[in-house]
């Protein structure tokens, strides 16, 4: 996932989560709070369930935030 900001310095630096997901899904996928790269935690089965949704937050250095779905 990747955002970005059009302040300067501390402000415009971002910072990625995991928003609002279901207890599966944080214990499923991580993502790095620097990057916005999400990563697997614990292998998928398919035949088990057959896709996710992932809901994204991006926050500024200044705490505005805004979000995204990721399937």
């Amino acid at each position: 996932v990747s955002a970005s900001d059009l302040d300067a310095g501390t402000n415009g630096e971002i910072v990625y989560s995991i928003f609002q997901n279901s207890e599966e899904n944080l214990q499923t996928f991580k993502i790095n709070p620097e990057t916005g790269q999400i990563r697997l935690k614990k292998p998928l089965d398919y035949e088990e369930k057959k896709s996710y949704e992932i809901d994204v937050q991006a926050t500024d250095g200044g705490g505005l935030s805004t979000h995204c779905k990721v399937e």
